[in-house]
């Protein structure tokens, strides 16, 4: 079992802070995100981080690191009278086995865990210009939809954290995703909301932004705006199939008098769309769970 040793309270330097981060952790370490480390730094320099907690244990005569990467690595890159200001808890544990420090871990892992995700992907979105007056909705659901591209069918098996980093990989496309929900003023259009405000399509919108710029935009703005005149171009297709359709969980799920769809047969229904107008082809939007998502044109 894991046993609570010692507690101390003291000011953070730069030389607790460099202790901190060479301990090692225990058979490995969590995965170091660079973007985050920033943000840490940036909000210790304006006086908004005020306190933390670092936990160590023993095991075998060996001192090992519990938590602190990312807040240790933080303040080396902070001028020293600005770490006066913040404290730091040093908590020393003992452990008899591996097993007494995996188990340790987790009660640190849950804390963090427990922060609701949208708490976690504003603390994310602050550190890039472009995304800190992002509606929460859209980044929300942007978000979503990011993790729907990237990782298909595993989206449950990524962290909120993990959800986050990519709004820091991905922010030109969050960016265009919110572009199209506004009108020529710069204002929200309820319209594009209520169409196009779907993880499924927001997916889309941000895997077509990664062909083309240009022709996403167009693509996106025909089916936001159902502008296209010919009645078979695939972009109006794919608006009145939208209209008329919900996702069976999440934002939209359970309209009254809709078609009902996956999450992942929307949004490759979407590809195909996208697919076909780039083509110049028509296109009926079929969708076999058991295929493959669709390459894009």
């Amino acid at each position: 079992m894991y046993r609570l040793k010692d507690a101390e309270i003291e000011k953070a330097t730069k030389a607790g802070a460099k202790d901190t981060a060479e301990t090692p952790a225990y058979q490995g370490d969590c995965k170091l995100y660079d973007d985050h480390v920033t943000m840490l730094a940036s909000e210790m320099e304006a006086g908004n981080f005020h306190v933390c907690i670092w936990a160590f244990t023993t095991l075998g005569g060996k001192k090992y690191r519990i938590n602190g990467k990312h807040t240790s690595l933080a303040m080396l890159g902070v001028a020293a009278e600005k770490l006066a200001r913040i404290k730091v808890c040093r908590l020393q544990f003992t452990c008899d086995t591996a097993e007494d420090i995996a188990a340790l871990y987790s009660t640190f892992d849950s804390m963090e865990s427990s922060r609701k995700a949208r708490d976690i992907y504003q603390m994310y979105a602050a550190g890039i210009s472009d995304l800190r007056t992002l509606p929460s909705r859209v980044r929300d659901v942007a978000i979503s939809g990011l993790a729907l591209w990237k990782w298909d069918r595993n989206t449950s098996k990524h962290s909120a954290k993990e959800r986050a980093q990519l709004l820091v990989e991905h922010g030109p496309a969050v960016v265009f995703v919110d572009s199209i929900f506004r009108d020529k003023d710069g204002n929200t259009a309820q319209d594009g909301h209520r169409l196009l405000l779907r993880a499924s399509v927001t997916a889309a919108m941000a895997a077509t932004f990664s062909v083309s710029q240009r022709d996403a935009r167009l693509f996106w703005t025909e089916v936001r705006d159902g502008s296209n005149p010919a009645p078979r171009s695939p972009s109006r297709v794919l608006q009145k199939w939208l209209l008329s359709s919900a996702v069976t969980m999440g934002r939209g799920a359970g309209m009254r008098g809709r078609k009902q769809d996956s999450r992942r047969g929307m949004f490759v229904r979407c590809l195909h769309a996208w697919n076909a107008w780039r083509e110049g082809t028509v296109t009926d939007l079929k969708y076999y769970d058991n295929a493959k998502v669709p390459a894009l044109k």
